[in-house]
């Protein structure tokens, strides 16, 4: 009975520890979250504006398709990870910049796809040069970007087209050249949404992470009451049996 208690107390201590750790990360990332929010609220000015400019998707005649992914570098968001590969074998998306670490070397080494980058951190990339190496792809390939859409609890994605070009129109002129604005606006359009989407991609991440670390923590919470309940009703059963060994001595 004593080595029963015992070994609920210890139990009640791991749950315990466990629920702060959770609890710690649940915050963590709740921070993260709310940078990553107010970064992408600063992004969206810039990118309903390009929405204004008159401009027409590139033909896509029969060009490959690429596909620009951005997951986590660690773990505990693997829903979000496991919904972007659903995803992309759902639409038969095969060449892929896959930027985070999590699952690189498993995705690299994966038949069903072409990996086009090599590893590169989510959490410290340089957009600049994320642009620098889709913008390789634009002219010749029809280039998608994976975009996350939170729904209730849950990561959904959204292939959007990156590949936009400048209308051209009798009743606009551009200064100093068509050619010249063009070629300004398919980089500027190309940038603003990989931006969106590397902002659009870490909100989602982080709000993964916060869900899985809150479910974690009320889970922890469950336990450790159920543990106290088991505990007590052991204590009690103990302290029975002590006043019936008394009580039989005295008789």
């Amino acid at each position: 009975m004593v080595g029963s208690l015992a070994q609920v107390q210890q139990r009640m201590g791991t749950v315990e520890t466990a629920s702060k750790i959770t609890t710690a990360m649940k915050l963590v990332s709740l921070s993260k979250l709310q940078k990553y929010k107010r970064l992408s609220q600063q992004v969206i000015p810039f990118r309903d504006a390009y929405e204004t400019i008159p401009s027409q998707a590139a033909s896509q005649d029969d060009r490959p398709r690429v596909t620009v992914c951005i997951v986590p570098d660690l773990g505990l968001a693997t829903a979000y990870t496991q919904g972007i590969i659903k995803f992309l074998r759902a639409n038969d998306c095969q060449k892929i910049f896959w930027i985070g670490g999590q699952r690189f070397e498993k995705i690299q080494a994966n038949p069903d796809f072409e990996v086009l980058n090599s590893y590169q951190s989510s959490e410290n990339i340089d957009l600049n040069w994320l642009y620098t190496q889709v913008a390789k792809y634009i002219d010749d390939y029809h280039v998608q970007m994976a975009m996350p859409v939170m729904n209730n609890e849950s990561v959904e994605f959204q292939l959007r087209d990156l590949n936009q070009e400048l209308a051209q129109s009798e009743f606009t002129l551009y200064e100093p050249s068509y050619e010249l604005a063009a070629a300004q606006y398919q980089t500027s359009h190309l940038l603003i949404h990989l931006y969106d989407l590397f902002y659009q991609s870490k909100v989602a991440e982080y709000t993964t992470r916060r869900i899985a670390m809150e479910k974690a923590t009320d889970n922890a919470k469950e336990m450790k009451q159920a543990l106290q309940n088991q505990y007590n009703r052991i204590r009690q059963e103990k302290i029975t049996q002590e006043i019936a060994e008394l009580t039989s001595g005295v008789l």
